[in-house]
């Protein structure tokens, strides 16, 4: 009897996603220490403290995704979790100043009404793993890059370029599934270029490359944070850190064999063969013509 029976286990997805939610229960908490022992400075560090709590869950409400969790998922998944703050001051164009000789208090006023339903002039987004191609010095992120497929007119309307020229850019095809109606379907490699002092948007793959804007961008730093998984005593940067559920990833397929094998041995001898016979043999065979004896059969 041929049997193809195939057991396959969602079992490392199910150790990701159970560490992901434990570790994310409970939303992180950043700790500013006060720089004496002052109740002035004890309050003022209490102040920043919860304004940088309430900010977090601010943006990512404001992102509409779950960053804390994607940045967890893939520290678990791939070993790293990559985000990027950015600040953005047209967030808050036409903040009020404060006239001369106004009243504070009305000025307050006017900043919070301001201030009402307006984005923080911030932005905090998970960077995925495969698009993120960091230089590690001394532990820290001298320059890195972030390569991803993006629709040609996103680009377009993001940096005021030419479709034309990005057309002769064009690197690959996407669904409307994945870009959005009305977006098209032809996309161009866009490139991050991040280094201590600059930052280089580029279009296109290669030498072909077109600089479409390059500006200091103030932060004395690269604007992205890295966690690890399990850390690795190697000063190879592609060896420093790796998936907490590596083990169980090697071990999955071994346990698929295991029991697909037993699967497939008890369906070719766990149960009895069956042997189909008719009434009618011992007297000659079963005429068909006859619509008056029905066949009939038995298992032995």
């Amino acid at each position: 009897r041929k049997a193809a029976i195939e057991i396959h286990l969602p079992l490392v997805r199910d150790v990701i996603q159970r560490i992901s939610a434990s570790l994310t229960a409970n939303y992180p908490k950043i700790v500013i220490p006060p720089w004496s022992s002052r109740p002035t400075a004890i309050g003022a560090s209490t102040e920043r403290e919860n304004a940088l709590n309430i900010a977090l869950r601010r943006l990512e409400q404001e992102a509409g995704r779950p960053i804390f969790r994607r940045i967890i998922g893939s520290t678990i998944s791939t070993g790293w979790g990559v985000s990027q703050f950015l600040y953005k001051p047209d967030a808050w164009l036409g903040f009020p100043k404060r006239k001369p000789k106004e009243d504070p208090e009305d000025y307050l006023d006017r900043v919070t009404t301001f201030k009402t339903g307006r984005h923080l002039p911030f932005l905090w987004r998970h960077i995925p793993t495969e698009t993120f191609y960091p230089i590690l010095s001394d532990g820290r992120i001298e320059r890195a890059l972030v390569v991803k497929e993006v629709s040609i007119w996103d680009v377009s309307r993001e940096f005021d370029v030419d479709k034309d020229l990005l057309n002769s850019l064009k690197t690959g095809i996407a669904s409307t599934a994945i870009l959005g109606e009305g977006r098209g379907t032809d996309t161009v490699t866009l490139i991050e270029h991040w280094d201590q002092e600059h930052v280089q948007y580029l279009a296109g793959d290669g030498d072909d490359a077109e600089v479409l804007l390059e500006l200091p961008h103030g932060y004395g730093r690269t604007p992205f944070f890295v966690t690890f998984g399990d850390q690795e005593e190697e000063d190879d940067p592609t060896h420093i850190a790796s998936s907490p559920v590596y083990p169980v990833a090697v071990m999955q397929p071994i346990i698929e064999a295991l029991l697909t094998l037993q699967a497939n041995v008890a369906w070719l001898y766990g149960f009895p063969t069956p042997v189909l016979t008719t009434p009618l043999e011992s007297e000659g065979g079963l005429n068909v013509d006859d619509e008056d004896q029905p066949p009939g059969f038995d298992w032995e």
